[in-house]
């Protein structure tokens, strides 16, 4: 809500560039430019069960998979991954902030 004195909120966004640990760089995807933006302003997007997500953090960090199942009571959901070495692997209770949806160009 204060990036941007609220210009930007609930407008959808790619990472395209870790600059530090805490800091990104943005592509804006409705309104279109680059931005740089503190993780603390950040928000996951959590797809339908069945939909592609993208592992972030931890162990399988850049592995894609499928959502299937969500635990809103623990923040965490259940992804099975879909290509790769370790394909078929679930991964359980991975907390929201470690994937998000999927964007496909």
């Amino acid at each position: 809500k204060r990036l941007g004195d609220g210009k930007y909120y609930k407008e959808k966004a790619v990472v395209v560039e870790v600059v530090d640990r805490y800091l990104g760089k943005l592509k804006m995807l409705d309104i279109h430019g680059m931005i740089k933006c503190d993780q603390e302003d950040l928000e996951t997007v959590i797809p339908q069960i069945g939909g592609r997500v993208q592992i972030v953090n931890g162990a399988y960090r850049g592995e894609v998979g499928v959502l299937q199942s969500v635990n809103t009571g623990k923040y965490c959901a259940d992804v099975k991954i879909s290509q790769g070495p370790n394909r078929g692997v679930s991964v359980q209770e991975l907390p929201y902030e470690d994937f998000s949806k999927l964007h496909v160009e």
